[in-house]
């Protein structure tokens, strides 16, 4: 993140921080949806953009971040 220059005020531990949410998030999704059946594709359709509205959470509360 920090050679993209996103969010560039952020420490680097909370770069870290972030990072982690994010690479959590996605590795939940990916085994949510490696479990769905192949004929439900509406059920992966709903948790992609469920995943995708936790990933717009996480960054738009990082944007907000308070380092202490």
């Amino acid at each position: 993140m920090r050679d993209l220059n996103l969010l560039p005020q952020l420490p680097m531990d909370s770069l870290q921080l972030i990072c982690g949410l994010v690479v959590t998030t996605m590795m939940n999704a990916a085994t949510d949806i490696l479990d769905l059946h192949a004929d439900q594709p509406r059920a992966e359709q709903d948790l992609t953009e469920d995943f995708v509205k936790q990933l717009r959470l996480i960054f738009l509360g990082a944007r907000s971040w308070k380092a202490n």
